[in-house]
């Protein structure tokens, strides 16, 4: 078997360059100076790849799989967006790399709301952070709020209200 060293691509593969205008390059500094960690991820990516570096050595540098940096150059090179102005070029890259990962959220607001009322109406101790997730799960499926929740869930949901209070307080 032959040794290609690291970084380099096998004969007959090409890695996809990416083209980047000017304007779309200082929306993609932009987010990766103030985006979330996930978009701000995509966009050094893309970024490392317009100035040629292959594809291996960002998903090493920047600790990703290969599939994701391919993923993220193919759905940018694909993508018929044409930003002229930086509002254009901020909602491309919004657009094409997200501004969010991850499942979309099962519950709506109103929903939240409800379900941080159970816990507020039902502040007795548990035996741990787990169980009052599961009774708080049970109920609001009890009542009718969501058709569905994991104890999980309600422990993210719980995390989120808690930030939300500690900021505002």
């Amino acid at each position: 078997m032959k040794d290609y060293g690291v970084g380099k691509i096998m004969p007959g593969f090409k890695a996809d360059s990416v083209a980047i205008t000017d304007i779309e390059r200082k929306a993609l500094i932009h987010i990766v100076a103030t985006g979330n960690e996930h978009t701000s991820t995509k966009a050094k990516a893309l970024l490392k790849a317009e100035a040629g570096e292959t594809t291996a050595a960002i998903s090493r540098e920047l600790e990703v799989s290969l599939g994701s940096v391919v993923g993220w150059k193919k759905k940018w090179n694909s993508s018929t967006i044409k930003a002229k102005t930086w509002e254009e070029a901020i909602d491309k890259v919004e657009k094409i790399l997200g501004t969010a990962a991850g499942r979309p959220k099962k519950c709506k607001q109103a929903q939240v709301s409800k379900i941080i009322e159970i816990v507020t109406w039902n502040n007795r101790d548990y035996r741990s952070r787990h169980a009052q997730n599961e009774i708080i799960a049970s109920e609001a499926v009890r009542r009718g709020i969501v058709s569905d929740i994991s104890p999980r869930s309600i422990g993210r949901l719980l995390e989120q209200y808690e930030k939300e209070t500690a900021v505002s307080s």
